[in-house]
């Protein structure tokens, strides 16, 4: 990531994530959407970090 656009990207995927993890039913799934989430959230704040 370098630069805002794609830092919005990131937050509108994980905003994405968490309204698919709320819809969905199945407890496997839920799981990776979850640590989908935390990856890019994680991923978020370290680029917010370094490029700031």
């Amino acid at each position: 990531m370098n630069n805002k656009h794609n830092l919005l990207l990131f937050r509108r995927e994980v905003n994405r994530l968490r309204e698919e993890y709320k819809n969905c039913e199945k407890e496997l799934i839920k799981s990776e959407i979850h640590r989908d989430i935390i990856l890019l959230s994680d991923a978020i704040k370290v680029d917010y970090k370094v490029n700031r």
